[in-house]
């Protein structure tokens, strides 16, 4: 069985190195450029987990995480933080507004990414 991951940031080459891992898995990849459009596509079909940059023109990861965690429908959508930013401020916010991982760019591995993934797609959500 296939799972939908929605990737989003605004970083065409982060989001093809994050496509390909996927696809090489098995899941269904969908993108967004920035937290605006991240809430419309999951608005029109919601995927089982979400990657999301902080870094975004028009709306951030952060106000992605809020919005995502405000309402009922997604407060319980595994959302993944792969981002540039390693600050210990960073995560702490992240993880404070309701990210379920926080990954950081330079230090990840595709087999951490997918490790981190996988956590929350193991168990089948009706």
């Amino acid at each position: 069985r296939s799972f939908d991951v929605l990737v989003v940031d605004d970083s065409e080459i982060a989001r093809e190195v994050v496509r390909e891992v996927l696809l090489q898995r098995g899941y269904v990849v969908r993108e967004a450029i920035n937290g605006k459009e991240a809430l419309r596509e999951i608005e029109q079909r919601r995927p089982r987990l979400v990657v999301t940059d902080l870094e975004m023109p028009v709306m951030d990861g952060f106000e992605l995480l809020r919005s995502l965690r405000a309402a009922k429908a997604t407060r319980e959508l595994p959302v993944i933080v792969l981002t540039s930013r390693g600050a210990e401020a960073d995560i702490r916010r992240a993880m404070n507004i309701g990210a379920d991982g926080y990954l950081v760019k330079a230090r990840m591995e595709n087999e951490e990414l997918l490790a981190t993934i996988e956590r929350f797609l193991t168990v089948d959500v009706l």
